[in-house]
């Protein structure tokens, strides 16, 4: 069963749509997971009082170093690739110096 161009562009739709709806329903969450985040955290002064400007400074200071480990994070595997790559270059040149060294394979003499 085949679907027509109608059919075809009212499920592209709907799922374009769909899209839109989980990509607002995913900031939301996020704006209430800050919301408990900082109703949980909330810290007062022994006279009860608030204080607001001090969590204010510590959730951007916990967002700084967030950032700050994520860009370790992707520092961390770019140098892993890169010793990856580079363990495989002298894996590869070692077995070619073997192939040099011992044509035939090893355990054979040079003729």
């Amino acid at each position: 069963m085949t679907l027509t161009a109608q059919q075809e562009a009212s499920w592209r739709e709907r799922a374009l749509n769909a899209e839109d709806e989980v990509r607002k329903l995913r900031h939301e969450v996020s704006n209430q997971r800050r919301l408990v985040g900082d109703l949980m955290g909330q810290l007062r002064e022994p006279d009860g009082t608030w204080i607001e400007d001090d969590r204010d400074r510590l959730r951007r200071e916990n967002e700084q170093v967030l950032g700050e480990r994520n860009q370790l994070l992707r520092e961390r595997d770019d140098v892993q690739r890169r010793l990856n790559g580079a363990r495989a270059n002298v894996s590869h040149l070692n077995e070619r110096r073997v192939t040099e060294l011992f044509p035939g394979g090893p355990g054979s003499t040079r003729p």
